[in-house]
């Protein structure tokens, strides 16, 4: 099946879709995840039922979708020129029933769920994780170190973000191979120009917040994804988050070697207490977050009975 195959069944379930209960859907579906801009879905319905449909309702105009859709292109290009391994993947255009407005549906390969990072850590003992850890970001520093044509790459490092080719007591993780998935926020920044449109970021938050964060968070926000000692907390605080803190140390101390060797620094370290303060301060942002667009959802759907086409997450363990 083709193309035209996938985007009758994308129609359909968007036709179909209750953004406040995706579950409750007449084509059997369900949530896998969520990304920063998207929701996750899978629809086991063929041709969909092999793959991870990521959803993104962030677009007022099809011209502002289509350029979103050409930064996608171009930046997985980069990345693979730079050496790093990305799914198979389409993307399907439809329009939202309840808006009026399109619609994004960027397709991946489903995997094994039992080997995205983020599972595989949960069974690993210090130094295999921070064997991991050490390989991760060793293949995100490729982005870093090849900076051809002006172009700056930022990454989404955690380990929920990557998939491993081979798991097992005995699996050799400085060799395993790496899949990154979250080719979904197409983070580049050309001449020093930001390539993706921040206001896609601030449609996610609550509109009475958007100028409180447009001015005071989110340059900050995005830069993280730039700076690769940032991206290296941001990873092994991600273990804290996977319920694995026992990790912490080793893993710490593991991405601090990579730092220096990426950075050139000679100094450089990362302290457990500072991966544990980025975790707390990430966590609490995410909860006043994530309970502020809850209450922007109950509000918008249920007193002025408006559409809202985002789908939030349910409860979450972090």
């Amino acid at each position: 099946m083709g193309t035209a195959d996938l985007a009758r069944v994308v129609e359909e379930f968007e036709a179909g879709l209750d953004p406040t209960h995706p579950e409750r859907h007449s084509l059997p579906s369900r949530v896998l995840g969520y990304g920063e801009m998207s929701t996750v879905l899978a629809v086991d319905v063929p041709p969909l039922d092999t793959w991870a449909c990521k959803r993104m309702a962030v677009f007022e105009s099809e011209e502002e979708c289509g350029t979103y859709e050409r930064l996608l292109g171009r930046y997985t290009d980069v990345l693979g020129s730079r050496g790093l391994v990305t799914p198979d993947q389409r993307v399907v255009r439809t329009t939202s029933p309840r808006t009026g407005r399109p619609v994004l549906y960027l397709l991946q390969r489903r995997l094994d769920p039992g080997l995205f990072g983020n599972s595989v850590v949960r069974t690993l003992t210090p130094e295999p994780a921070a064997c991991l850890v050490t390989r991760v970001l060793r293949e995100s520093a490729k982005v870093w170190t090849d900076h051809a044509e002006d172009v700056v790459v930022g990454l989404d490092a955690q380990i929920s973000n990557w998939v491993v080719s081979t798991a097992s007591e005995d699996t050799d993780w400085s060799g395993v191979d790496l899949l990154y998935i979250d080719t979904g926020t197409p983070l580049m920044r050309e001449g020093g120009d930001e390539l993706l449109d921040p206001e896609l970021f601030l449609r996610l938050c609550p509109a009475s917040l958007r100028w409180v964060v447009r001015r005071l968070f989110l340059q900050d926000v995005l830069d993280r994804y730039y700076d690769f000692r940032a991206v290296a907390v941001d990873l092994v605080a991600n273990l804290v988050k996977e319920g694995r803190d026992d990790l912490v140390p080793a893993a710490a101390h593991a991405a601090a070697e990579v730092v220096r060797d990426v950075t050139g620094s000679s100094t450089d370290r990362i302290a457990t207490k500072e991966v544990h303060a980025y975790y707390r301060e990430d966590k609490m942002i995410w909860r006043l977050f994530l309970g502020l667009r809850r209450l922007e959802r109950f509000v918008t759907a249920t007193c002025l009975r408006r559409p809202y086409d985002v789908v939030l997450p349910g409860r979450i363990r972090r």
